[in-house]
């Protein structure tokens, strides 16, 4: 039973990311075959969670393969988040929010894209994270003295993780500021 509960979610799972890969990124990762989910709660010395989340293990050839899938947590030693992730099916980001030690959101991507930059499939595995480009938009928000609150001080779009683009800069009260253009 939980076997097929397992192929279950992982199908939905498949069929609702699918939306964000390319055509090409689907027929690549079609060669792998899940043989096991390893699930992931890891705690510090102090008994509170430093990680959880999920893993997906897929076999290629005579080669294993893990990867994080699905959301994905880790704490500080006082059991703050630090981060808050959902990844794909196979390690690509898909949202990551960075948070400070008081709890305030510091960055904000979402991630609408995924592509490949090579048609040879070995090259693809022998680095899959330097092969997959990553299209999406991020925020990054600053803690204002002044105001006492955290806000919207960078927003653009990203390629895997780099600037691209017109990115907008705002000053504390949220008035643009100036815009510049990455390549």
């Amino acid at each position: 039973m939980k076997h097929f509960l397992l192929l279950v979610l992982f199908i939905v799972s498949v069929t609702a990311l699918n939306a964000q890969h390319t055509k090409s990124y689907i027929e690549f990762t079609n060669n792998f075959i899940l043989v096991d989910t390893i699930t992931i709660d890891t705690k510090f010395s102090n008994g509170l969670k430093k990680d959880s989340g999920t893993k997906l293990v897929y076999k290629y050839k005579d080669y294993v393969y893990e990867f994080l899938s699905g959301g994905y947590i880790q704490y500080d030693k006082k059991g703050n988040i630090i981060t808050n992730s959902k990844f794909d099916n196979f390690g690509n980001y898909l949202s990551y929010k960075y948070y400070d030690s008081k709890g305030n959101l510091i960055e904000d991507s979402v991630f609408n894209t995924i592509d490949i930059n090579t048609n040879n499939l070995e090259d693809f595995m022998a680095n899959t994270y330097k092969n997959t480009v990553l299209f999406g938009y991020k925020k990054q928000y600053t803690f204002s003295n002044k105001l006492c609150l955290n806000y919207l001080k960078k927003e653009g779009k990203i390629e895997s993780f780099k600037k691209i683009g017109v990115w907008k800069i705002y000053s504390e009260t949220g008035e643009l500021k100036k815009e510049k253009i990455y390549k």
